[in-house]
């Protein structure tokens, strides 16, 4: 992770969260991008899709973990 964008992160943690523990959060952060073609992004407010994104992002887990 560039330092740029981990300062910003860290700044984001501390003012989210409220929290003092942030390098906690940073390995949580920082183990999710290590898998992040595992991650499915989509927005709640849009209920159109949000049964068809979920769907995919079921079966992209399924297909990996047949691999």
């Amino acid at each position: 992770m560039d330092d740029c964008v981990e300062r910003t992160v860290r700044e984001k943690i501390k003012r989210v969260f409220k929290s003092d523990n942030i390098e906690e959060h940073m390995e949580i952060i920082k183990k999710c991008l290590e898998k992040a073609d595992l991650i499915t992004v989509f927005e709640l407010d849009s209920k159109a899709h949000l049964a068809s994104t979920m769907l995919q992002a079921l079966l992209k887990g399924i297909v990996l973990v047949n691999y």
